[in-house]
């Protein structure tokens, strides 16, 4: 499932990318393309207007001289070529034989082309035809006859401008491909880490259902087999059968608990609990927590050892607070070794509120630190009947993460595990 969704992200991304891509080089050929095309239709202009001025203020013949060889001297990158009747080119006896005939052949392709543009010896032109009133003979001059009607050829040697075009669309070619190929790379790479938390988030969507219907299984079980074991003495009055009916209370109770921390748990994912940030005076949350804690402490002939200064004040969710603190006292007497020690404290700095609470005991191996928040997760499987579930530290880090705070553990093995959970003022 995960590996489609990061092929539907790779080939969504290829395909923005690379439209973009080829209409931003498109945009850049087009407009390259009309720039360089209007700057030939300029030079065609003006040099076409030259020759006009020429023939019009010439008294000789016209005279105009040709050369197609780009390895000459002479080479200029347009001409033109005077045009009779017969559509013969008019040429001044200085052009050579060679010229002669490439202009001849120019003309020709010219009269007959459909379009401005042709291609003559690997060189291509764009030309213009036009009227042009030139005596071209010494003799119409001298008899003072009026000036004949002529068609002028202008042609301009584009070549260059066609290369640099064509050099410019092989260049963005070059230039696209290695483009998204590196954007391939780039886009795999963010699909791995963009799909790797939707992947975390529905593995443990899984685990956590999975995790549930684990611990719900073994209170239904035991309720079924109490039930079981009342309906086969069904002739027995109610206090003989209350051992079996305290059993499937316990079980009821460990499975509302289960149920009501499950439902809590959703509540915090889906944003659905309304956090009440206030001004609160943590002092007497803890104060007013410790109390409770100390009957339980007692049975179990645990020293509590307390610090807490007086009127340390935060914003926060007073009754998620006292939660929280809760969920750690419960912590810190399941897990503290018979005859220890839990130390309390609370105290606070410029920017925060800190609360630790410690108690010895087994300790938390390091490989189990990062996983102790975790949803269900229990060191050993000894934890199991002792009433917890897993989540009580799971519910107490997502409550501190709401309230902009963090919790954290730190554990000597076998001595001592402590918690913290600092709070921004």
């Amino acid at each position: 499932m995960f590996k489609k969704l990061r092929k539907k992200f790779i080939v969504l991304n290829m395909t923005m990318i690379s439209v973009t891509v080829i209409f931003a080089f498109l945009a850049i050929y087009l407009i390259t393309q009309n720039n360089i095309e209007s700057q030939n239709s300029l030079k065609l202009e003006n040099a076409s207007s030259f020759a006009l001025r020429q023939i019009d203020n010439s008294e000789d013949n016209y005279s105009q001289i040709l050369v197609t060889d780009t390895s000459s001297e002479y080479y200029f990158p347009f001409f033109n070529a005077l045009i009779d009747e017969n559509n013969q080119p008019m040429i001044s006896q200085s052009v050579s034989n060679e010229t002669k005939s490439a202009t001849l052949k120019l003309t020709e392709l010219a009269l007959n082309s459909d379009s401005n543009k042709l291609e003559f010896n690997n060189r291509k032109y764009q030309f213009s035809i036009e009227s042009a009133f030139a005596q071209v003979s010494v003799e119409s001059n001298v008899n003072g006859s009026n000036p004949e009607v002529y068609r002028m050829i202008t042609f301009i040697d584009i070549t260059d401008s066609i290369n640099t075009l064509n050099q410019l669309l092989l260049t963005f070619v070059i230039i696209g491909v290695f483009m998204l190929g590196a954007i391939f790379l780039i886009s795999v790479f963010f699909a791995r880490k963009s799909v790797a938390p939707i992947e975390s988030s529905y593995s443990r969507q899984k685990q956590f259902i999975a995790d549930a219907s684990h611990e719900l299984k073994t209170p239904v079980a035991s309720i079924g087999a109490n039930i079981e074991a009342i309906e086969s003495n069904p002739d027995d009055p109610v206090y003989r059968q209350k051992k079996w009916i305290d059993y499937i209370k316990i079980e009821l109770e460990r499975m509302n608990k289960l149920i009501s921390d499950l439902l809590s748990l959703a509540k915090y994912d889906n944003l659905q609990t309304t956090f009440n940030m206030t001004a609160v005076n943590l002092s007497d949350i803890v104060n007013d927590s410790l109390l409770t804690m100390e009957a339980f402490a007692f049975e179990k002939g645990i020293e509590i050892c307390s610090d807490i200064k007086e009127d340390v004040i935060a914003v926060v969710d007073g009754e998620k607070y006292e939660q929280v603190i809760k969920i750690l006292f419960d912590n810190a007497v399941k897990y503290v070794n018979e005859s220890g020690k839990i130390d309390i404290t609370l105290k606070e700095n410029k920017n925060h509120a800190i609360f630790e609470i410690s108690n010895t005991g087994d300790g938390i191996a390091p490989e189990h630190l990062n996983k102790i928040f975790d949803r269900f997760y229990r060191i050993d499987s000894s934890r199991e009947n002792n009433g917890s579930y897993g989540l009580g530290l799971s519910i107490a880090k997502t409550i501190v993460e709401h309230m902009n705070g963090k919790i954290a553990v730190s554990s000597a093995l076998g001595q001592i595990t402590t918690f913290t959970v600092t709070i921004n003022k």
